[in-house]
């Protein structure tokens, strides 16, 4: 598409896409109003006190949805003071949202250029008596062989509590018999993971003798009889001046669709428009111009196998290549492609049955993923011949878990072993993968315990390979000037990170704690190499991806509350300030 083509504005092409879509038989969804995010009006605001009965009011979270735009604004107090800045004209409904609190809502019509007060009194409620002694790494799991095979070959995927593992994730349901135990391994080593993926899971990442010993110390620990514990979770401080200025703002989907927002998109070819998968399944595409609800949203289906199930689905991320939208299926085992313009969605099956995982398109528009499960490969997609090259990027340590794979400096891609260890690299010049090791990083809260596994990957500016260490509660870093790591430890115990991206400011962003009873994003500036933490907007939020668009400063995600359909959610670090302060 030529740069005049790409520069058209949504609307120009509505008539266009309008009769293409209904020609391919997609849906489109009805517009219900006119006014644009441009010509509504973002001047107004919103502020007040917020009080409680009992405790200490610091970062409470103040939410103002927009019941006719289904747009939810949230924003954190400042010494018991919010102000919700940069609103369009609406209805808005004002509460607080924190662990412990009940609070009110109240009602509120904003005009235009206005300002409104609204003061919340928030009750304490009485906190839930623990279901179990808490307490730290090395008595909820102590030291033996069995937990090195954990910490080496499972936390790197799996974190350090044993709720990832099972089904229901509950603590409760850790402790079960040996019986029970042999299934819940035989899950990962002796079955596929589900619809067109056959091969068994982790199939080759640790011996015969190893699994016995793995599932003799968790029913030895674990087991129906075992005392009833669980690890001691931690709560950060949260830095009342940074957080005033951030801003999450949650867009409700069409249809009650719930949102992947590991998924997210902004396009390169129109960058007013932000695709996100959903669980219809289906791809949406959401016009960021276009506050209007459910005008902003344009939606295709996904088709699935004539056979039964309902499983070709994106799996984590989503890319464009030349104004197409491409993603991988793990348990459809291929490479899935959608033509905005027509509507057309094309598969291709990956020649080795792998399971791929997370795509990444690279400055050549080739699609990169790797698979987490058997085969342990690490793909390419030539999305102009539409040919596979798949391969296992380090032989000599097998079971790799590939979980991400990006690309640097010059054209050189990383794969992260999140099982084997290995920060694997492809050289596109001498067209070979050379293994890097990361240091072992110590557990903090253990005497002995440590990880070096990376899960998910990252690039700054400078050409570094940021990572998480789920198992070993760090981020590290890869120097590929001098081959060196660095490795650094989250300073609140026990977080299991796993997302992790970087702004253009080489801020490192880390999804955190999202196995415990309140989860939140953190925030890591390279240059100071200290911590800031954010709530989620829900107490209860998690995101296998975090996607960064450098032009808004913002951050995408989704988020929802439990049991209702997760939203796509945007996070402007610097966005709750007065139109002439706040960065553009």
């Amino acid at each position: 598409m030529n740069a005049k083509a790409s520069s058209r504005s949504w609307r120009r092409r509505a008539a266009l896409w309008t009769g293409l879509l209904t020609l391919a038989g997609i849906w489109t969804i009805p517009h219900s109003g006119t006014v644009s995010g441009q010509t509504a009006g973002r001047n107004s605001v919103i502020s007040g006190a917020v009080t409680a009965d009992r405790g200490e009011v610091l970062a409470f979270r103040v939410k103002a949805q927009d019941t006719v735009r289904r747009i939810t604004y949230t924003v954190f107090t400042n010494k018991g003071r919010y102000q919700i800045a940069n609103l369009p004209a609406g209805s808005y409904q004002v509460s607080a949202v924190q662990a412990g609190y009940e609070s009110p809502t109240q009602q509120v019509e904003l005009p235009a250029a206005g300002a409104k007060t609204v003061d919340l009194a928030l009750k304490a409620t009485y906190p839930e008596a623990p279901a179990m002694a808490l307490v730290d790494f090395d008595e909820y799991m102590p030291p033996a062989p069995g937990r090195d095979i954990w910490m080496n070959r499972c936390s790197g995927c799996h974190g350090i509590r044993l709720t990832t593992f099972i089904a229901p994730r509950t603590a409760a349901g850790m402790f079960r018999t040996e019986e029970a135990w042999r299934a819940s391994i035989g899950r990962m080593f002796d079955r596929g993971w589900g619809g067109d993926h056959k091969t068994p899971r982790m199939a080759g990442s640790i011996t015969d003798a190893e699994r016995e010993t793995l599932t003799k110390y968790l029913a030895d620990n674990f087991g129906p009889n075992s005392p009833r514990r669980d690890l001691k979770a931690e709560k950060p401080v949260y830095d009342e001046d940074a957080l005033a200025g951030a801003i999450f703002t949650q867009y409700e989907l069409p249809n009650g669709r719930s949102a992947s927002g590991d998924n997210a998109k902004v396009s390169a070819v129109n960058p007013s428009t932000i695709y996100v998968n959903t669980d219809g399944p289906s791809i949406v595409a959401m016009d960021l111009n276009n506050l209007e609800y459910p005008g902003r949203y344009r939606e295709w289906m996904l088709p699935q196998p004539q056979s039964g199930g309902n499983y070709y689905r994106p799996q984590h991320a989503l890319n464009e290549v030349d104004g197409r939208i491409y993603w991988v299926e793990a348990q459809g085992s291929a490479v899935g492609e959608l033509d905005p313009n027509t509507g057309k969605v094309t598969r291709y099956p990956s020649p080795a049955g792998a399971a791929p995982h997370t795509g990444f398109a690279d400055s050549r528009g080739r699609l990169w993923y790797n698979s987490l499960f058997a085969p342990h490969v690490v793909g390419m997609f030539d999305t102009k011949t539409k040919k596979f090259v798949e391969t296992d990027p380090s032989p000599s340590h097998k079971g790799g878990g590939y979980y991400d794979v990006v690309e640097g400096l010059n054209g050189q891609i990383y794969a992260a072993g999140s099982s084997n260890g290995v920060l694997p690299r492809f050289d596109p010049k001498t067209q070979k993968w050379t293994d890097h090791i990361p240091p072992a990083h110590r557990l903090e809260g253990s005497a002995a315990a440590a990880s070096r596994a990376p899960r998910r990957l990252a690039v700054d500016s400078k050409g570094r390979i940021w990572f998480t260490m789920t198992g070993a509660n760090a981020i590290g870093v890869f120097d590929p000037q001098t081959d060196k790591f660095k490795t650094y430890t989250i300073p609140v115990r026990y977080t299991n990170p796993y997302a992790i991206q970087v702004d253009r400011d080489d801020n490192v962003w880390t999804d955190l704690a999202w196995t415990q009873p309140e989860t939140f994003l953190g925030k890591f500036d390279s240059k100071t190499e200290k911590f800031t933490f954010y709530p989620y907007p829900n107490v209860r939020d998690h995101n296998a991806q975090l996607k960064v668009d450098p032009r808004r400063e913002t951050l995408w995600m989704g988020s929802g509350e439990s049991g209702k359909p997760r939203q796509l959610t945007s996070l402007k670090p610097k966005g709750n300030l007065p139109p002439q302060t706040s960065r553009r």
